[in-house]
């Protein structure tokens, strides 16, 4: 926690803009990141929030196919990257 504190307080002292989001993967994989790592995803979320960052939520991010339960497979990369352009797009088009 103190890390993305640092990383936080850095980002907003350098007028940086940045967009968070969480990488697809399969939901198992995710459960099990979480747990082994401590990774708190609405924590996290919150305190982007609270300095005025973007987290951007991906809708069904568990639709990707991955190769590993972690990786996605070429076709499933090609769509979210265009399906990240668009959430990115759209975010920006309504934050000026």
């Amino acid at each position: 926690p103190n890390k993305i504190d640092r990383i936080l307080n850095l980002l907003r002292a350098t007028h940086k803009r940045v967009i968070f989001f969480r990488m697809p993967s399969c939901k198992e994989m995710e459960l099990i990141e979480n747990r082994l790592s401590g990774f708190k995803e609405a924590s996290i979320r919150e305190k982007i929030e609270k300095y005025e960052m973007k987290w951007l939520e991906l809708p069904n991010r568990y639709k990707y196919k991955t190769y590993d339960a972690s990786h996605l497979t070429p076709n499933s990369a090609k769509r979210f990257s265009k399906d990240l352009n668009e959430l990115i797009s759209k975010y920006l088009d309504n934050s000026f």
